[in-house]
């Protein structure tokens, strides 16, 4: 049901500070937040995702930035497709000091487009037209998905824990709300092969990121 591949995605330089870089999705960053996401590093990826400026401009100025950052090597392209392992470990919220710490395992990859009514992607909530009106105007200026969604799919027996674990350690790094974030590559074709077709068994849920899967639909129709 569901179609993924590999990506060769624009990628920060790894051995670049990356907890001065990363940001939370760009609906849940206050004005406070942006400001000090905004002054950790000047490639911080709130300058693209949530861009300053009056009214369009700000568009124009995430554009402007994103290629100032793929010229002067702060992004750079990986040309060797792979899934990207994706592991959190983290406190759960309102525990006690000292609880035991929870590590959620995921990985980013292209996945094919196609409307709700299609049923493969699925939603759970409904949208609003300004933030994807915002989120179009962003993708038309920059040429380019700067988010990722967050998405849930079917795998009662964990077939795919054995090809996860494949993967080889990039980089790890720790955000100032205690989280830790490690992220590593999967490339070894069997792997690669073995979770794609357990993915294309499920449908994938939408958990986050419901307004920019619709605008992503959208702009391809553009």
């Amino acid at each position: 049901m569901a179609e993924i591949a590999p990506l060769t995605p624009l990628c920060y330089d790894l051995r670049a500070p990356l907890e001065r870089l990363v940001a939370p999705p760009y609906d849940v960053i206050s004005p406070e937040g942006r400001a000090a996401l905004a002054a950790q590093d000047p490639n911080n990826v709130v300058h693209l995702i949530l861009p300053e400026g009056e009214g369009d401009t700000r568009y124009a100025a995430a554009a402007a930035q994103l290629a100032e950052m793929r010229a002067g090597g702060v992004l750079v392209r990986d040309d060797e497709p792979g899934y990207f392992r994706y592991d959190q470990t983290f406190a759960p919220p309102g525990a006690p000091a000292g609880a035991p710490t929870r590590t959620r395992t995921g990985f980013l990859a292209a996945v094919r487009l196609s409307p709700f009514s299609d049923r493969i992607v699925l939603p759970h909530e409904r949208t609003l037209s300004g933030p994807k009106v915002d989120r179009l105007k962003l993708f038309r200026a920059t040429r380019t998905n700067l988010s990722p969604g967050f998405m849930l799919y079917r795998d009662p027996e964990r077939a795919l824990d054995a090809h996860l674990a494949t993967a080889r350690a990039l980089a790890e790094f720790t955000t100032a709300d205690g989280v830790v974030h490690r992220l590593s590559k999967i490339t070894e074709p069997a792997a690669l092969r073995a979770i794609t077709r357990q993915v294309a068994q499920s449908s994938l849920l939408i958990a986050d990121g419901h307004h920019r899967y619709e605008t992503a639909v959208a702009y391809a129709a553009e």
